[in-house]
């Protein structure tokens, strides 16, 4: 080996263990930060002595999809669970104070009271006002059913406004990877902050990714539809500013998602944009808070309808409101929709509206008082109120039941709902930890094997620079000669 040969390995030594020594020190630095991937340089032996040939970053493609594939269902989940318990907790589980089940309760204590005195003004006022607690519960319900639309639809623009911004951002990343070297570190800390921005659009959106040659990635939704390929594609979405029960995206009155003006179906899980966090926000808003306030409406509608047979309070004449009214009018059946959010104890019993009490024992449409005895009237409120009753059709129910008998099998039907849910959050959340921790152990930094390795760099450098000095010594002697 000639001396000219002996430096120059000598040097391209040297100046490899340098790289590699600043990549190990990286590596430590950025032990804690989060979607690092440990690096390591690749070396390729060269007529000149040793070389850089790439810098890897440790990763396992099947382990990152599976943890990105648990990322978006753990998201998806949390969103549905926190709805299912904000109207869940509205209802009230039935026997709390303040429940829907229990306001139900309530008024048939106070039938019953009043139907062993009827003369009694208190007990009168404690039936008005228990059943303007009811109708109060059923608005504080239906309220909360269109504020968790509404929030939903404001989470929807929030999400589309963070994936649009990412795969901008990803673009621009595909252009910087694509001009550097891949024995540059700074590639590596591009591709680092490419997959952490990757992982932002995937538990929003489910993608699937394609490499090209060049080191640039694609993003394709579960479903197929290109996010990115080449240049990123623009998500639209045109938000609200308020949601009122008969608002849906099917009647056109709520946006859906669209892709560079093409609408894209997203509510079904497997739908091309589903399984990630704004398919659950799209559920929430068309189908899981609809379908609660369906089921509302039927209750309510069990409700009004039992006081408005005519049988009942016989003063009435056709067309007359009856004790609880749709905003004090007659309930008609294709008003259905958002009834809850419009019950109201007639004005005729409510002292706060000019009412007399007396009328909830003499007849709604009675000229004058009457026997102050009679119970007659309270016992036949007392017997619709009580007496089970075949299920409205929106209630899911399929056995007969009194209003307090379905007021709580649907407080029931809707607690159980969120504890599913919850469950299933629990159970994605734990299966997120476990591939996430997969993925760390792949791609994590051991700083004890740094270490090493640092030690062995330090051994190397050594050996390099031992090198060069007898090359040195060797120069001088022939100097001499």
């Amino acid at each position: 080996m000639s001396i000219s040969i002996a430096l120059s390995n000598a040097y391209s030594g040297l100046f490899t263990v340098s790289k590699n020594a600043e990549i190990v020190s990286s590596n430590v630095a950025n032990a804690r930060t989060e979607n690092y991937s440990r690096q390591e340089a690749v070396l390729s032996n060269t007529r000149g002595g040793v070389a850089i040939k790439s810098i890897s970053r440790a990763q396992d493609a099947g382990i990152t999809a599976t943890r990105r594939a648990f990322d978006a269902e753990q998201a998806g989940r949390a969103i549905e669970s926190r709805a299912y318990d904000r109207i869940s907790g509205t209802v009230g589980l039935p026997g709390e104070p303040g429940a829907l089940a229990t306001l139900f309760s309530d008024l048939e204590v106070a039938f019953v009271n009043l139907q062993n005195a009827p003369d009694s003004g208190v007990l009168q006022g404690r039936v008005v006002n228990a059943a303007k607690r009811i109708t109060e519960g059923f608005r504080q319900i239906s309220d909360e059913i269109s504020a968790t639309r509404l929030s939903a639809d404001k989470d929807i623009l929030r999400q589309v406004g963070i994936v649009n911004e990412s795969l901008r951002r990803i673009e621009s990343l595909n252009k910087d990877i694509r001009t550097l070297s891949t024995s540059d570190q700074n590639a590596a800390r591009l591709q680092d902050e490419r997959q952490a921005l990757i992982d932002k659009v995937n538990s929003i959106i489910p993608v699937r990714l394609s490499f090209s040659d060049s080191g640039d990635v694609s993003l394709f939704a579960r479903g197929g539809v290109v996010l990115l390929n080449g240049s990123s594609r623009e998500l639209t979405f045109s938000p609200v500013s308020a949601i009122t029960p008969a608002m849906s995206y099917s009647a056109g009155s709520l946006s859906g998602i669209s892709v560079e003006g093409t609408p894209i179906n997203v509510t079904n899980e497997n739908a091309p944009l589903g399984g990630g966090a704004l398919a659950a926000n799209l559920r929430v808003r068309d189908v899981i808070a609809p379908g609660m306030q369906t089921q509302l409406d039927a209750l309510a509608r069990d409700f009004i309808e039992r006081f408005q047979n005519s049988s009942i309070d016989t003063t009435l004449a056709a067309g007359d409101p009856a004790l609880i009214t749709d905003d004090n009018n007659v309930f008609s059946t294709p008003n259905e929709l958002g009834l809850s959010s419009r019950l109201k104890v007639n004005a005729l019993v409510d002292i706060t509206n000019g009412g007399e009490l007396w009328r909830l024992r003499d007849g709604l449409g009675a000229a004058s008082p009457g026997f102050a005895g009679d119970a007659a009237l309270v016992s036949r409120l007392k017997g619709a109120f009580s007496t089970p009753e075949p299920a409205q059709t929106g209630m899911g129910i399929d056995i007969d039941m009194s209003s307090f008998g379905f007021a709580s099998e649907i407080s029931s039907l809707w607690i159980s709902a969120s504890s599913i849910s919850e469950e299933r959050l629990s159970l994605a959340s734990a299966a997120l930890e476990a591939a996430r921790q997969s993925e760390i152990d792949i791609s994590g930094v051991d700083t004890d094997q740094e270490m090493q390795a640092l030690i062995e760099i330090e051994q190397a450098y050594a050996a390099n620079a031992r090198v060069i000095s007898v090359v040195d010594q060797l120069m001088q002697s022939l100097l001499e000669i």
